[in-house]
């Protein structure tokens, strides 16, 4: 949709792109969130804070979920690289 621009520092995106944006991030997001996230109208505050508040999470989980795939066993192959 070519709304990158939207939430990088000091751009110079149209008012509606601005809007599809945080249109656009808002449907993704899951009730809870959307409902704490609704006073944000800048689409980069919002992003700032959805990436503050979930970034870690690349650093705990994902480690762990690569070696459970690595490591997920199939019915007949033995494991996800035989498969593949």
């Amino acid at each position: 949709m070519n709304l990158g621009e939207t939430i990088k520092e000091e751009n110079n995106a149209f008012l509606q792109d601005h809007a599809k944006t945080i249109i656009f991030i808002r449907h993704h997001l899951h009730e809870g969130l959307k409902v704490e996230y609704l006073t944000i109208k800048n689409p980069l505050v919002l992003w700032q804070n959805l990436k503050e508040r979930y970034d870690h999470q690349k650093f705990t989980i994902l480690p762990q979920v690569h070696y459970d795939w690595l490591h997920l066993r199939l019915q007949i192959f033995k494991l996800v690289s035989e498969y593949n």
